[in-house]
């Protein structure tokens, strides 16, 4: 069996003390992270989290991820391309 394990990575980012600048900057990072998605070599945004109510609402959480391919999957792919090398140079 092939497995893909997702590593994640939280990020905090108060928001209550924030100036304006540090604000665009933030939503600048969350752009560019939705237009970088599925690229190979970019962190993935995979959610936001925020408070339920505008009460409590001074801190964002952003959760990050990759793909890390598993050993197994890896040695599975390297032989598949060699025989495939192999079939090609047989032609």
């Amino acid at each position: 069996m092939f497995l893909l394990f997702l590593q994640v990575a939280i990020k905090r980012v108060k928001i209550d003390k924030a100036s304006v600048v540090e604000l665009k900057r933030l939503l600048r990072e969350i752009s560019v992270l939705k237009c970088c998605r599925g690229a190979p070599h970019v962190v993935q945004l995979l959610d936001i989290v925020a408070a339920d109510s505008l009460e409590t609402f001074d801190e964002i959480f952003m959760v990050f991820g990759t793909y890390k391919w598993s050993t197994m999957l890896c040695r599975a792919l390297i032989a598949f391309s060699l025989r495939c090398v192999s079939q090609l140079h047989s032609l």
